[in-house]
């Protein structure tokens, strides 16, 4: 069933809201974002399943864990929001019809520019992509002070030094994997630390090099 069958029978609705996808203006992005653009060819069809497809080294995550994430985040209007991890870009367009600006940071060059094609595409003129050399650390302007900050990929636990582009109201949203378990949190600072709200079983796998950063306990 193509996209447009979907859409025309409310069958992606329906199952966005199985999933716990309630908030409307949440349908109303991923609705209005194909998503076929954003797969390898080879996965045409199960774009809006529940698999994360490989791509090289990498995974782009399936259609419900990025509409999850959406879901518990507190993206607005208003919201600078950062994508680690960007992909194909796909979790960067929709973010792009819901916040006030998006900033992709991602490793791979050719996913980079994949992402770069992507929102152009889509005529998104509210995003901004940068390569970096590790997701561990990176540097962008302190002053940014990222609302939100969504991770495309399992960690073993946020690196400290994106505290340097957080305030005191910033939620990161990814996927903590312990025990080869899976986590979906809302990581918070207080006092300088992480806290954590935890949600979901999530099954994204691992960003590159990002296990074993710390050690992360529930």
């Amino acid at each position: 069933m193509t996209r447009k069958e979907l859409k025309n029978a409310n069958v992606l609705e329906n199952l966005l809201q199985i999933h716990g996808i309630t908030k409307p203006e949440i349908i109303d992005a991923l609705l209005n974002i194909n998503r076929s653009i954003f797969v390898p060819q080879d996965f045409i069809g199960l774009e809006y399943s529940d698999v994360n497809f490989p791509f090289g080294n990498r995974f782009i995550p399936n259609f419900y864990a990025v509409s999850y994430m959406l879901e518990i985040s507190q993206i607005f209007k208003s919201s600078k929001v950062l994508v680690v991890g960007s992909n194909t870009g796909y979790l960067a367009s929709v973010c792009s019809l819901l916040a006030k600006y998006v900033v992709c940071v991602e490793e791979d060059e050719a996913l980079l520019e994949m992402t770069k094609k992507n929102v152009s595409d889509f005529n998104i003129d509210k995003s901004d992509c940068h390569k970096i050399n590790t997701f561990k650390e990176f540097n962008l302007p302190k002053e940014m002070n990222f609302d939100m900050i969504f991770v495309e990929g399992a960690v073993d636990d946020f690196p400290n030094q994106w505290k340097n582009i957080m305030h005191k109201n910033t939620c990161i949203i990814g996927t903590i994997r312990k025990n080869n378990s899976g986590q979906f949190v809302c990581a918070k600072l207080l006092n300088n630390d992480f806290i954590y709200r935890q949600y979901g079983v999530s099954n994204l796998e691992y960003l590159p090099n990002m296990s074993d950063t710390n050690t992360f306990k529930f």
